[in-house]
């Protein structure tokens, strides 16, 4: 599927938000304002989550990316790994683009397709040199689409075999079947051209560089069989079917031994999802005897999107349901008078049971 643009609100008025002052991709750069330069590079990028399964980044590197930077050169154009900077004007980092799930071409791949992201120079600089611009994505597009036909079925193997490992995953517990739940990049020097606003000389400088291409796990947790969630909160189970996630619900009470998640910590921040508060939380996970009532959502791993929910579930993710605010923690030992439960409401079953539940109607 292409869609050429998919904001034309923000493109008649130069911004990236929707009317609904959403942002369709995260917020980009102040380049001027921090460096006193204008981007010279076109970027691109491919999915950089680590829970994306590898057999899709190989294949995105070997069979899209590097026809894509041939037929760039070709055109006369230039080309770089994407990077990006905070809104902070004193903070002259610079990062490749970030390991975050809910970033659009991480989601594409961990939900298993092969995802890139492709940005040309010009941020802020309205219609100037627009042709060239138009034509840098045409000439990206093409190559894709080219590839694409071309191996066209290498890539559907690769797919196949990519979900089918994705469920038996969900089926093969134990050491080693790992989430990455958190990651910590890898700082470094890189020298960048940019271009002088004023002269539009080329110009080198050395900028510290996050390398997100060299991101180690920080947090990781053990796969679980299954988790499930308190019936209560459909509307994050609807969200997650939407998604192409497989939910079911119990059809009666069951005592379960689980793994609960507590919260240590909390910090709350200062933006906001669908008028819930972003968060950010630390938890410890503790083993469990409890009663899940009828109704209570079961989320299986044995599944395709086994890697797009755990990141979805597991309160520490930077994408998750909690730190978006949709599942209400608090800190444990806050008075229940004035704050949240600090147990989440996502269990981690961790060993393969028979359970009695029904599906889920995505609807």
């Amino acid at each position: 599927m292409i869609v050429p643009r998919c904001n034309p609100d923000g493109a008649h008025y130069f911004t990236r938000d929707t009317p609904r002052r959403i942002d369709i991709n995260r917020d980009h750069t102040r380049w001027i304002q921090k460096f006193g330069l204008l981007q010279f590079w076109d970027l691109m990028i491919y999915a950089t989550n680590p829970n994306v399964p590898s057999a899709l980044t190989e294949t995105a590197e070997k069979l899209f990316r590097r026809p894509l930077i041939a037929d760039i050169e070709r055109s006369g154009y230039s080309h770089f790994w994407y990077y990006t900077t905070s809104y902070k004007l004193q903070d002259k980092r610079v990062s490749m683009g970030g390991t975050a799930p809910d970033i659009g071409r991480n989601t594409s791949g961990l939900q298993n397709a092969i995802s890139f992201l492709v940005e040309s120079r010009g941020v802020g600089i309205g219609r100037e040199s627009y042709g060239r611009r138009v034509h840098t994505h045409y000439t990206a597009i093409t190559s894709i689409l080219r590839s694409t036909v071309e191996h066209g079925n290498e890539v559907m193997r690769v797919a196949r075999e990519t979900r089918a490992g994705v469920t038996r995953r969900g089926l093969t517990l134990g050491s080693g079947n790992d989430v990455v739940v958190t990651t910590r990049s890898r700082m470094a020097k890189q020298k960048l051209t940019m271009i002088e606003p004023t002269s539009g000389t080329p110009t080198e400088i050395e900028v510290d560089w996050e390398d997100t291409l060299a991101a180690q796990p920080d947090l990781v947790r053990r796969r679980p069989y299954a988790y499930l969630m308190r019936p209560s909160f459909a509307d994050v189970a609807r969200r997650l079917t939407y998604s192409g996630i497989e939910a079911k619900q119990l059809r009666k009470p069951v005592t379960l031994e689980v793994e609960s998640y507590q919260v240590l910590d909390r910090r709350a921040g200062a933006t906001f999802v669908e008028s819930h508060i972003r968060n950010t939380v630390t938890t410890e996970v503790e083993l469990k005897k409890m009663i899940f009532p009828a109704g209570t959502f079961v989320f299986p791993m044995a599944q395709t999107g086994a890697n797009f929910l755990a990141v979805a579930l597991e309160p520490e993710s930077p994408s998750s349901f909690v730190s978006a605010g949709f599942l209400p923690v608090d800190k444990k030992g806050t008075h229940p008078s004035i704050g949240a439960p600090s147990e989440v409401p996502i269990y981690r079953l961790m060993e393969p049971l028979f359970l009695d539940v029904a599906p889920v109607d995505a609807r």
